[in-house]
């Protein structure tokens, strides 16, 4: 029993921090969104509506495959435009854009150094 005792608590240690190492953890997320900020830029966000309160939502994120180091993943992404007080825009359209459902693939690789880093394809 005394030497089981040290290795169930080193597997329950190994465990600590794994939760950043899912398809859908806040670091995780925190890339995703940093990545679509920087792909979009460049298109801009319409003058009637404020760029710094455009959100970006990640939906259904799911395991496809992967390993111990290394997680291929999948989700719906969706990008939802704030319009400015008193701007002008058409409310149908807005709904729709801000329904629109991109599906994304990425992959969620664990970092020597701890942390993650996420690529998207």
């Amino acid at each position: 029993m005394r030497q089981i005792a040290p290795l169930v608590a080193t597997l329950l240690l190994a465990g600590c921090g794994s939760g950043d190492f899912t398809c859908s953890s806040a670091p995780v997320v925190e890339q995703l969104t940093a990545y679509f900020k920087n792909a979009t830029a460049s298109v801009g966000v319409p003058l009637d509506f404020d760029a710094s309160k455009t959100v970006y939502r990640f939906e259904n994120a799911r395991q496809i495959g992967g390993n111990d180091h290394q997680r291929a993943c999948a989700a719906t992404f969706y990008t939802t435009m704030v319009p400015k007080p008193g701007a002008t825009y058409d409310k149908a359209a807005l709904e729709w854009a801000n329904n629109l459902a991109q599906p994304i693939n990425y992959t969620v690789e664990k970092l020597d150094k701890g942390g993650v880093y996420v690529t998207v394809r």
